[in-house]
């Protein structure tokens, strides 16, 4: 079972690559 802290650890980090990803689309859109 994984921990709260653990779960909210992931989400964070998952969300990071995401915003960076989805920076570098909007960028190639935009250019």
């Amino acid at each position: 079972m994984v921990s709260y802290s653990e779960k909210y650890y992931c989400g964070i980090v998952i969300m990071i690559f995401f915003l960076r990803y989805y920076e570098k689309f909007v960028n190639l859109n935009i250019y």
